[in-house]
């Protein structure tokens, strides 16, 4: 029965935590929505951690890319936005990545 309420109280912790993480992601990506092309290429996973005061035990992980990297024809119009915020808890790490496009306003 131990091992029984300790299976249930883990899945609770990890349903718990992943529903803050998701709620963290979505504040971070509705204000890199609000910012300029330009503003939002100079945001940081640890900017948006003070913030939104995300508790030290989550990890946020921003990164935005060239869509066109690599390829020189392709106008610098277009940023890939990679977000992974994750978790630690009993040695399980719990992660929550999502990818959008962040497009430059002509």
């Amino acid at each position: 029965i131990g091992t029984l309420m300790y299976s249930v109280y883990h899945i609770n912790i990890r349903a718990n935590l992943t529903s803050q993480m998701t709620f963290y992601a979505v504040q971070i990506l509705e204000d890199i929505d609000k910012l300029s092309y330009e503003d939002a290429q100079n945001m940081t996973g640890a900017e948006y951690k003070e913030q939104f005061s995300i508790p030290n035990g989550f990890n946020v992980d921003l990164q935005l890319t060239d869509y066109g990297e690599g390829k020189p024809y392709i106008k610098d119009v277009i940023k890939i936005v990679n977000l992974k915020i994750s978790y630690t808890v009993a040695g399980e790490t719990e992660e929550f990545t999502v990818k959008r496009l962040k497009i430059k306003e002509i």
